[in-house]
């Protein structure tokens, strides 16, 4: 995987280059996976965060139409437990930016092919994640992927999780604009950064950012 030297605010780190991921797995066509992070640019950067962190337990903020979610599960023997709303608020300026607009009958259909599929190890909390405070205990998960509202409040409050919760990883997805000025605003100092992610012919310097928590 080809990487490229960076650094940002005097902290140096490596952007790793992943090539895209060819060997599209039949079950993901069978159960009509979608969504922004598609495999065959982000199979590889998943798997790569994987082999680094050797999660038991992820949680992942943001489901949308499952694509992520579902490489998760199959790249790993990881329980996942994704967080989603399944809406998009009107102040969400990622949403505005992408003009997504989230199909919620395909969205429910993945999610129970996704639970008929991995059985014990896909869950699903049908919440905004600010309220995941009531439903998650400390020490259970090691890896936190970040990929829901993409406004400053929104990303902070997800970020927190991590500190509370004593999650080990975090795994920051379109680390432009609010996320970016979130993470270095408040949480350059608490969490470490390994990585970033240049996704293939995304045009972006940065995709992803996966941090250490420095308590965890």
């Amino acid at each position: 995987m080809n990487t490229i030297k960076h650094k940002i605010n005097n902290i140096e780190f490596d952007i790793k280059c992943p090539e895209l991921n060819e060997n599209i797995p039949d079950l993901y066509n069978k159960l009509e996976i979608d969504g922004y992070s598609h495999w065959r640019p982000c199979a590889n950067m998943i798997e790569d965060v994987i082999n680094i962190t050797k999660p038991n337990r992820i949680l992942e903020i943001g489901f949308f139409l499952g694509s992520s979610c579902f490489q998760w599960l199959y790249l790993s023997n990881a329980e996942v437990s994704s967080c989603d709303p399944i809406y998009c608020k009107d102040d969400d300026i990622h949403s505005k930016i992408h003009n997504i607009h989230i199909d919620k009958p395909r969205s429910f259909l993945t999610i129970n092919n996704l639970c008929r599929t991995f059985r014990d190890r896909f869950k699903f909390l049908l919440m905004d994640s600010i309220a995941l405070n009531r439903y998650i205990s400390a020490n259970y998960f090691d890896l936190l992927f970040v990929d829901g509202c993409h406004d400053y409040h929104h990303i902070k409050k997800d970020i927190e999780l991590a500190i509370h919760f004593n999650i080990k990883y975090v795994l920051l997805d379109d680390f432009q604009k609010d996320v970016y000025n979130c993470y270095f605003d408040n949480f350059s100092d608490k969490f470490e950064i390994i990585c970033g992610y240049q996704t293939k012919n995304s045009g972006n310097l940065i995709d992803n950012l996966l941090l250490k928590n420095k308590n965890a």
